[in-house]
């Protein structure tokens, strides 16, 4: 550690903290008759005062003392270890379950003397410092280097350790993520890269929603290797009962076949199907030749009408989303619906562009009173006509008449589940272009999105939602949807969430209003992978959010009759409850409260499908792990040769001990010597004047 003193005044700034000091000093001892001292006494003391007035002037000036720290920073191996399920798929999943552990214990163990050891675990999520459990039934081999990317920049991190079978069905791809980090990524290969006979159920494509008393198409994907010659039997199953069966020749070693069924929706509520596919031939897993999942058959077909000012590619994307769950229509500019014409909610696109759309949507609304209206604002809306057509929120533009936004999510929403757990996803989106001015809200509203604008996350709603004495209004401020949907199905875990956010908006729009006391906040739909993650609100009879009560909710599956019981807990707005991974199946929910001795309840439903993606392609993929480690100035290593992995680790010059110099500055007046030499030096000048007879 090195001391500089320094500070912001020129040099010539010393003469007047030496005046001061010469001028206080002399007064006192040569300019003043009173004292009778020695000259020999009269001299010191005239030098301590000097040296404590000129010091207490010079700190005056805020001079300050500049350290340099030098920290030696010894550089961090980062064990990534792969937790998903696909791992065990194999013949050797007890070495994996047993042996494999206690290989990567004794592995970081013997680099503890040499190297900071960090130990993360991947796969559907990231973990530090846990278990293998092999329980993640998803892999995302991307994020844990975009992890790396976020918590360890300028630090010293030697190389990476990897260790995975290659297998990923989430996120980018990790050649792309790991070359940008700039670090060596050394690539430990895990898993079977031979083919054995299998077959397996590789797609499945369905509605979610059917109709009462029509036909659903069943879209069912199988893959097979080794198992040419054969024949796969592929059989669809209601519950328990076989509904369909098909043979299926097997001509090829590498073999794919898409099947196609009907199926009846003969009554209202979910069917619970299933889809197997077997051959004769004995396979290394069966985790991949079964599916269930769930298809619910309602009664009511909603239509929704989208009146637009003119084409624009989001009107296709709305209707793209709304699918076979509504009747859309669609009409433009001056094309009004007829008095006969009936619609259960109205979207506008861009409209009012004027004063003859103002009246004529007047009019609509006008007969229609409880008509629910989505508006999407853009460019070519009439700013005036849409402050006239609602009271909810006002629009005063700016200069500019747009701007581009991206979405921010408002995390305290609570109108229903978003699907979002942070803004990562979000920001990746394209921008909006969104109406520029300043927004004042005369009513109430819930915002799901907020604006950033520029990087500069604002109070500006971008999507929110209200309800005004007459009607439900959807409001989202800005042009570009159609964008959020192409950039979302890119991505593996969120091609259907532009479809879902949509949907829910259009159903929360329609519902009518709910005046329980107790509403829980849930999913109709969840993977077996996903957290099952529920909020509720609690209202006491002053219709105020009250979470003094203890909440508790009881899940039941209807096929397994299991039940699990859980207990709700407090956060500002509400509840909530993260009940973890639930076996698949169909499931109701029970959920109580008490205020004042009055029991509340809530009831509903849900569903978890089968569809873990580990158990679909079980063979590993070893050319992904070379790449990574040839891109990244890494090396390949199978998992029977780690000990090239010390050697290659001391080889490497680069891989060192860095020294890292830190410069703090301290003011000297703060410092506590500082104090301790002025109170010293006057301590002194006083003891000398009492000893020889002054005061």
């Amino acid at each position: 550690m090195s001391f500089q003193l320094s500070f912001d005044y020129p040099i010539w700034a010393f003469i007047p903290v030496i005046f001061a000091g010469l001028a206080f000093a002399s007064i006192l001892y040569y300019k003043n008759r009173k004292e009778h001292f020695s000259p020999w006494l009269t001299n010191l003391l005239f030098l301590l005062r000097f040296i404590t007035v000129s010091l207490i002037t010079f700190f005056l000036l805020d001079p300050f003392i500049l350290q340099t720290k030098k920290q030696v920073e010894t550089p961090t191996i980062i064990f990534a270890v792969d937790n998903s399920s696909s791992i065990t798929l194999t013949e050797d999943s007890n070495y994996y379950r047993n042996v494999y552990p206690r290989i990567i214990d004794s592995l970081k163990n013997s680099f503890t003397d040499k190297y900071n050891i960090e130990y993360y675990q991947f796969g559907q999520k990231i973990i530090k410092n846990q278990e293998l459990t092999f329980s993640d039934q998803q892999s995302d081999i991307s994020e844990i280097f975009q992890t790396i990317r976020e918590n360890y920049v300028n630090r010293n991190i030697g190389a990476i350790l990897l260790f995975s079978d290659g297998i990923y069905n989430k996120g980018a791809n990790p050649a792309f993520k790991a070359e940008s980090l700039n670090i060596p990524v050394l690539t430990i290969a895990l898993g079977d890269t031979v083919s054995h006979p299998d077959i397996s159920i590789f797609n499945l494509r369905y509605n979610k929603k059917v109709f009462l008393k029509s036909q659903f198409t069943i879209e069912i994907t199988i893959r097979s290797t080794q198992l040419r010659g054969k024949t796969g039997i592929l059989e669809l199953y209601d519950h328990d009962t076989k509904i369909s069966e098909r043979n299926i020749p097997i001509t090829a070693n590498k073999f794919s076949s898409t099947q196609y069924f009907l199926v009846d929706a003969d009554k209202i509520g979910y069917k619970n199907l299933t889809v197997k596919i077997k051959t004769d031939v004995e396979e290394s897993t069966l985790a991949n030749n079964e599916r269930q999942f769930f298809v619910e058959v309602i009664s009511q077909k909603h239509r929704v009408l989208i009146w637009a000012k003119s084409p624009h590619p989001d009107i296709a994307a709305l209707r793209s989303s709304l699918g076979d769950n509504f009747d859309s229509f669609v009409k433009f500019g001056k094309d009004v619906p007829g008095p006969n014409e009936t619609y259960d909610l109205l979207i506008l696109h861009q409209l009012p562009s004027g004063v003859n759309d103002l009246q004529l949507i007047g009019q609509l609304l006008e007969r229609e009173k409880k008509l629910p209206v989505m508006i999407i604002v853009g460019p070519d809306t009439d700013i005036g006509a849409f402050n006239k057509l609602q009271n909810a929120v006002q629009i005063e533009s700016g200069q500019s008449s747009d701007i581009e936004s991206i979405p921010v999510l408002n995390e305290t929403f609570g109108l229903f589940s978003t699907e979002f757990s942070n803004n990562e996803v979000l920001s990746k989106l394209p921008p909006l272009i969104s109406p520029f001015g300043e927004y004042s809200k005369k009513l109430p509203d819930e915002v799901l999105f907020y604006q950033n604008i520029r990087r500069i996350s604002t109070n500006q709603p971008m999507m929110s939602f209200v309800t005004d004495e007459n009607r439900k209004l959807g409001f989202v401020y800005g042009t570009g949807l159609w964008r959020w949907r192409l950039a979302l199905a890119g991505m593996k875990e969120n091609e259907e969430l532009f479809d879902r956010i949509i949907n829910k908006s259009i159903i929360y729009l329609l519902q009518r209003e709910n005046n329980d006391p107790l509403q829980i906040l849930i999913n109709e739909s969840y993977n077996l992978s996903d957290e099952i993650i529920v909020k509720a609100l609690l209202y006491n009879k002053s219709s105020e959010l009250y979470n003094d009560s203890e909440l508790n909710i009881e899940f039941v599956n209807n096929e397994s009759k299991s039940i699990y019981p859980f207990i709700f807990a407090q956060d500002d707005k509400g509840y909530e409850l993260n009940a973890g991974r639930l076996p698949a199946g169909s499931y109701s929910y029970t959920a109580q409260a008490s205020i004042a001795g009055e029991i509340m309840k809530s009831q509903g439903k849900f569903k978890i499908e089968n569809t873990s993606l580990e158990g679909i392609d079980p063979v590993a993929n070893h050319h992904i792990l070379q790449q990574i480690a040839a891109q990244t100035g890494g090396k390949f290593i199978p998992l029977d040769s780690l000990q090239q992995i010390p050697i290659w680790l001391t080889a490497q010059k680069n891989i060192t001990s860095i020294a890292c110099y830190s410069d703090s500055y301290q003011a000297i007046i703060n410092y506590f010597w500082a104090l301790i030499l002025l109170i010293g030096l006057l301590f002194i000048e006083w003891l000398f004047r009492k000893m020889y007879g002054s005061y």
